[in-house]
């Protein structure tokens, strides 16, 4: 379960103390976790390497055959690449809705992220 938690100070990473911009994405590989803005939320291993090739391709998209060669390291990935991708993506985009974030296919070209945009009347 993604949990979002809110940085100590709201200006600073809570793994290495530097400072974070309020609109900087931050994906930490060492404690599997993605920032956004004063909001924390913990991923898998896996989850985090992938997402952290989707926001290494910030603001645009992010090609598949990336994602499979950052999780499996070339394009002989296993027979289940594809179905572990999608669980990938479900898991993800939970953790993100909770930073206030969102994970987008595009399709036939690959993933993108972007900030979530609130449907609600002003």
């Amino acid at each position: 379960m993604s949990i979002a938690l809110p940085i100590s100070d709201g200006t600073r990473c809570p793994c290495c103390g530097h400072r974070v911009a309020p609109d900087r994405i931050l994906v930490n590989l060492d404690t599997n976790t993605i920032t956004f803005g004063r909001r924390r939320a913990a991923l898998r291993p896996a989850e985090a390497e992938m997402l952290s090739v989707i926001v290494g391709g910030y603001p645009g998209t992010v090609p598949l055959a990336h994602i499979y060669t950052a999780l499996w390291g070339g394009y002989d990935q296993p027979l289940y690449a594809e179905k572990a991708v999608h669980v990938h993506v479900t898991r993800i985009r939970h953790a993100l809705k909770t930073v206030g974030l969102a994970l987008h296919n595009v399709r036939g070209r690959g993933y993108r992220i972007s900030p979530e945009v609130s449907h609600d009347p002003a």
